[in-house]
């Protein structure tokens, strides 16, 4: 029973939570590496989890170039799929 609780609180601290800068309906995951932490930022739709970025956190705020790709692989995504979210 300890195992499964502290399996489940570490995989808390993971999932950042919302990124509605990137999207509707986005989130962001935190995966901490060896010197670096890694952020994923991705959608749930009905039928697919959509990655949109994987990019190494080194400041605070999600630069602006990150928000930028990941709308644009979102809508790709979405032109190809021929849904939204």
């Amino acid at each position: 029973m300890l195992r499964s609780s502290r399996r489940a609180s570490s995989w808390e601290c993971l999932i950042r939570g919302r990124c509605p800068a990137s999207g509707r309906c986005c989130h962001e995951l935190r995966i901490p590496d060896a010197g670096v932490t890694w952020r994923i930022i991705y959608r749930v739709d009905d039928d697919a989890i959509v990655i949109a970025e994987v990019f190494p956190k080194k400041q605070q705020a999600t630069p602006a170039r990150v928000i930028r790709v990941s709308k644009d692989q979102l809508r790709r995504y979405d032109a190809i799929i021929g849904g939204g979210g």
